[in-house]
């Protein structure tokens, strides 16, 4: 099992911004290759939406898999897509009003939001026997502070005070195979 440090999802929203920009920014681009190959202009955008935005998604769900980040990483990768958009059609951000931004969202780019958010937490359930977000050593580290516990005589967190199974954390401790080069206490 391939172990995510969990303070990455901070890196992950911003992959969801990044894909949803470039998308949003490209989506033009794609309608007029449509257009220059001879089918429909609409057709690019309908790859950018239901292809091209699903499969960034769910690669980033299936990079970092945490059921809340794929349900706001879908929101932010359908705002920051919506952006982009605006911004291609009218560049001077100056001219944009708020009424005329936010009613201007089409309710397709709202359905297609929940549904990146239930592809996402789909990819993120899949991928989850294989990657998963948290320590390694999770189950010998104190729960409130992330104290490693491993060889202590008392039952109290040095750390924070917080009471712990002694017996259980070396149970524990038997099971987990230390990471390589992973020696730190805390």
């Amino acid at each position: 099992m391939k172990f995510i440090a969990p303070d990455q999802w901070r890196l992950t929203l911003l992959l969801y911004a990044v894909a949803g920009l470039a998308l949003g920014l490209c989506n033009r681009p794609l309608n007029l290759l449509a257009q220059h190959i001879g089918i429909r202009p609409g057709l690019g955008t309908a790859l950018n939406v239901n292809i091209l935005m699903t499969a960034a998604v769910a690669c980033i769900a299936c990079s970092y898999p945490r059921l809340w980040t794929s349900w706001l990483g879908a929101l932010v990768a359908t705002g920051m897509f919506y952006l982009g958009m605006r911004l291609v059609q009218s560049p001077n951000v100056a001219t944009w009003t708020a009424k005329g931004t936010l009613f201007g969202v089409h309710p397709i780019l709202v359905a297609a939001c929940i549904g990146y958010g239930a592809v996402g937490s789909l990819a993120a359930l899949a991928v989850r026997p294989y990657r998963t977000v948290g320590l390694h050593d999770a189950a010998v580290r104190c729960t409130a502070c992330g104290y490693l516990l491993v060889g202590l005589s008392n039952t109290t967190c040095p750390e924070c005070g917080k009471g712990f199974d002694a017996g259980e954390v070396a149970r524990q401790a038997k099971l987990i195979k230390p990471a390589a080069g992973d020696g730190r206490q805390s």
